[in-house]
């Protein structure tokens, strides 16, 4: 799991992380759980994203990726 789990060396693949308010949990290494927003919701965020002057949405889990300049569906 990238980020903060560095700081726990040796031990980092021993214990168990709960991050983005509980959407996100693994323990040992081991993706227990993974909520994910419908579509739709998605859609919204990159939408109002983009009309913020100079904000590019992006997203990340496993590593960072930049939305594409324009998405037909959106």
């Amino acid at each position: 799991m990238p980020g903060i789990t560095h700081y726990f060396g040796e031990i980092e693949s021993e214990i168990g992380f709960i991050a983005e308010n509980g959407g996100y949990v693994i323990y040992k290494d081991q993706e227990l759980f993974a909520d994910t927003l419908e579509y739709k919701y998605i859609v919204d965020i990159i939408k109002a994203v983009r009309e913020i002057p100079g904000a590019k949405p992006y997203c990340q889990l496993k590593k960072w990726r930049i939305t594409k300049p324009k998405i037909s569906s959106l």
